[in-house]
């Protein structure tokens, strides 16, 4: 690039007496600095040809992070300028740059840019051409340091800049530092792929970070104190270094760091000085009306400031600032930086008192006009407006119960109630928002205060509610006939309101899930389902999955139930109800989930989860459930005393209420077969006479009684008493139960010698166990069934892949439970076996008598599972005892 013809004056020239000192010395580092690696390896990883921009608010460190690069990238001369307002004189900005330059060893003594710093130049196209000729004729480039680039505003100093950038010459790499975007061409170079850019997320500090700096200031705080300072500063340097100096005299730094904003004294100071101080009039009160959003869109910043211009405004002060963003790429909205944000709002409060409130109330009347309830009632309870937020919570009470938003109603409510409220509406809304954190006596206390106030002419609306209360109230404390009364009395209402219309169907489908009509149950709660989830109502959702999850396992269609159980633990998580009855339901059906799949500990896992959740919120047939889940758990792991006390404490404690037949059905026969297991047929009496006063005639009573005739030596009995139930004549209520008959008839079938019959019953239940994934009745079975099993591998053709696995996880658990229950003399015993020596001879080899040989061969063949010598020496080998 040529000089076009432009005469440099002669070297010895002298510089002009206005000219300042060049600013070029790269600063210094403060006390207590840290030295951050991840910044310096990403900058040192950046292409030499690319211009690297780092842009971001003050106080975010952008000098010092260049610095600390520079200093140790020593290999690179650098020219550093630090620029200010003054240097919109082309003149002078140019002067500081040649003398930054010079100033670099690696520019050899005949560079025409040594001529140039010593001539004063005149800016003109000419001289721009002899600067880049000059950087391009380097041996060896420079780094060239552009720091508080905002500075800027001449289009002539810019367009400098940006001759620089269009002609990059091979001898320069240049590094600028702004607050702001500057006016050059950035979206050409991203385009290009010549630009890197260092952002407010690469330069914040994470907690590492900042408790280094806390330190080396003198400052001790324990993880958790560091880590909410960082979330309070959003890993603001500046932030966190003001908060460093005011700990240093804090005597409680958990108060401190909660309270932590920009109203304190040194961050004020630093925000007005750095950043509002900086900002016209407008703009400033803009940012404090707005400052009672939090995440203000156009149209509400608009409304709240009246200003019609305030989308405008908003990117204006996002470009100016950075401590304005946008929070989507669409910025739609957008968000103050929050100790700015707190030293506008505490400034507001303080200052102008009676604005704040006109500034909440016209937010709240902009968020009840966009549907937005909960943020409409926070922002009428901080304006301090009692009518609005009664006639808020008249038109939104009900759909934020049903999103689950109890905190904003509950403080919603209070503000606005007293003892001597007569707002029956406000009244039925306090009783729902008591059911839901299951507070019965409190809800029944708030329906007699609402009947109490009854109108003669009540809106159907209200008499809706009411209805729905009622129902509520009878399901909860279990009576059926009333819940059913109340359903059947909702659905002669008429419902207009999308919202009660849903709240009602939830309702009555859950209230008729008891009832005789599960079909129309069905119908109610999937529509309720589809209507919650169109408008976001995600308690109602919950409840909603959670009532099919139940209809599905009643139906004995134990994966839809888990499938429907996972989704609502997933909800009640994501929503942050991990401590709730809604939740700890879908943790109980997981956990009976993976005690069918014969997976005790992950059953035993999701047990206390239901427990833990459930706190004393559970009903007496939750923890009945619960119990009887953990029972059974133990009782598979190898704990079968522990266990069988367990079930026996849950029922005793538990199982005096109603339950569903299907759910008394599958439970009774956990506890009765843990029973027989053991021998304590006093125990199996027992719980029969439980479950018979529950679910008298089933046939699910049928198949204990099968199961307590087989124990007691009637084979022909139990056989007798099992045909109506394998034939279709008696039905059983609990799926799983079904293949429990089919395995027993197997059983019956083989002490019969009756093979074939037997194959066939086995065939069956795994065609059952297969569609509903039951594992467990398998590993309960008889040894000669599992044997049967194993030897008809290959002949289950569809069932195939089910039945390997119920061998495999079946093999597993009973090894796992051998190596546990397996006396020292059974072990010794054990390793005798694979040997061609008979009882006899192990007997002398081990010097003790047959009778006792034969004690312990029985009960390793017990252990194990098995019924022959030939399958517990198989069994323990592949299993690893051997």
């Amino acid at each position: 690039m040529g000089t076009g013809g432009v005469t440099l004056p002669p070297s010895d020239s002298a510089p002009r007496e206005h000219i300042p000192r060049a600013k070029v010395a790269i600063p210094r580092f403060p006390p207590a600095f840290v030295h951050r690696a991840e910044p310096r390896a990403v900058l040192d990883a950046v292409d030499p040809q690319t211009v690297i921009l780092v842009c971001a608010p003050a106080g975010y460190g952008k000098t010092l992070a260049l610095a600390d690069w520079v200093r140790h990238t020593p290999k690179t001369d650098t020219a550093w300028v630090s620029l200010d307002s003054d240097d919109n004189d082309v003149e002078r900005l140019w002067f500081s740059i040649l003398r930054a330059l010079t100033r670099c060893p690696s520019i050899p003594t005949q560079s025409p840019l040594h001529r140039m710093d010593q001539a004063h130049p005149v800016v003109e196209p000419a001289f721009l051409a002899a600067l880049v000729d000059a950087l391009d004729e380097l041996p060896e480039p420079v780094r060239l340091v552009l720091d508080d680039l905002h500075e800027l505003s001449n289009a002539q100093s810019l367009h400098g800049i940006e001759t620089l950038i269009r002609h990059h010459p091979a001898g320069l790499r240049l590094v600028l530092g702004s607050r702001f975007d500057p006016a050059l061409p950035l979206s050409r170079l991203r385009l290009e792929g010549r630009l890197f850019e260092l952002r407010p997320p690469q330069l914040r500090f994470c907690e590492a970070d900042a408790e280094q700096l806390l330190e080396l200031s003198g400052v001790h705080l324990d993880p958790r104190q560091v880590a909410a300072l960082v979330a309070r500063t959003e890993g603001w340097a500046a932030g966190l270094r003001l908060a460093a100096l005011s700990l240093r005299d804090v005597v409680d730094p958990d108060r401190f760091v909660a309270d932590f904003g920009g109203d304190e004294q040194p961050v004020a100071d630093y925000l007005f000085g750095e950043i509002l101080s900086r900002l016209s009039r407008e703009k400033v009160d803009f940012l404090r009306a707005i400052s009672v959003c939090d995440n203000p869109t156009a149209g509400l910043a608009a409304s709240v400031s009246g200003r019609a211009d305030a989308g405008r405004l908003l990117d204006v002060l996002e470009r100016e600032t950075s401590l304005v963003t946008s929070t989507d790429r669409e910025r739609r909205a957008y968000r103050i930086q929050p100790l700015l944000r707190t030293h506008l709002r505490a400034d507001l409060d303080r200052r102008r008192p009676d604005q704040a409130a006109a500034l909440h109330a016209a937010a709240a009347d902009w968020y009840a006009a966009d549907n937005q309830p909960a943020d409409a009632l926070e922002h009428a309870a901080a304006a301090g407006d009692q009518v609005r937020t009664a006639r808020l919570l008249h038109r939104f009470a009900v759909p934020l119960s049903m999103s689950g938003d109890d905190e904003v109603l509950s403080e919603a409510l209070s503000s606005v109630r007293n003892e001597g409220s007569t707002d029956v509406w406000l009244a039925l809304v306090a009783a729902l928002l008591h059911l839901d954190a299951a507070e019965t006596d409190e809800a029944s206390r708030e329906l007699a205060r609402a009947n109490a106030a009854w109108p003669q002419d009540a809106a159907p609306a209200l008499v809706v509610l009411r209805r729905i209360i009622e129902l509520r109230l009878a399901r909860v404390v279990g009576d059926l006939t009333a819940a059913l009364q109340a359903a059947a009395g909702i659905s002669r209402l008429q419902v207009d309101e999308p919202d009660l219309r849903t709240l009602a169907l939830v309702e009555q489908g859950t209230a008729q899930l008891q009832g005789p009509d599960r079909q129309t149950a069905h119908h109610n709660v999937e529509l309720a389902l589809a209507l919650a989830g169109r408008r976001g109502w995600d308690r109602v959702t919950l409840r909603c999955l959670l009532a099919l999850a139940a209809m599905a396992g009643w139906d004995g269609d134990y994966t839809g139930m888990r499938r429907l159980a996972d989704d609502a633990v997933s909800l009640a998580t994501t929503r942050g109800w991990e401590t709730s009855a809604w939740c700890s339901s879908g943790y109980a059906m997981r956990a009976y989930s993976a005690l069918l799949r014969l997976e005790p500990a992950e059953a035993l896992r999701q047990a206390q989860l239901a427990t833990e959740s459930a706190g004393e919120s559970a009903d007496s047939r939750q923890h009945l459930a619960v119990g009887m889940i953990r029972g059974s758990s133990l009782f598979d792991s190898g704990d079968r005393m522990n266990g069988l006390r367990e079930m026996q404490n849950a029922r005793s404690e538990h199982g005096h209420g109603s339950l569903m037949p299907e759910q008394c059905a599958a439970l009774a026969v956990l506890e009765y077969r843990a029973a027989l297991s053991l021998g304590r047929a006093v125990a199996a009496r027992t719980v029969l006479g439980w479950a018979a006063t529950q679910i008298r005639f089933s046939g699910d009573l049928r198949l204990m009684r099968a199961w307590g005739h087989l124990l007691a030596g009637h084979a022909r009995t139990s056989r007798r008493m099992l045909r109506p139930l394998l034939d279709g004549q008696i039905r059983l209520l609990a799926r799983v139960n079904e293949v429990e008959a089919w395995l027993l008839e197997a059983s019956l079938a083989l002490a019969a010698d009756e093979r074939t019959t037997a194959r066939r019953s086995l065939a069956t239940a795994l065609r059952i166990a297969s569609a509903a994934e039951v594992v467990r009745p398998f590993a309960l079975a008889e040894p000669a069934v599992r044997e049967l099993l194993a030897s008809q591998l290959g002949s289950f053709g569809a069932e195939e892949p089910f039945a390997e696995r119920v061998l495999g996880t079946v093999s597993a658990l009973v090894a796992d439970r051998a190596r546990l229950d397996l006396t020292e003399r059974e072990l010794t015993v054990l390793q005798q076996l694979p040997s061609l020596r008979s009882l006899e001879e192990i007997a002398a080899e081990l010097d003790v008598s047959l009778n006792t040989v034969k004690t312990h061969v029985r009960a390793i063949y017990a252990k194990l599972g098995v019924g022959s010598r030939r399958n517990a020496v198989l069994a323990a080998r592949h299993h690893g005892i051997l």
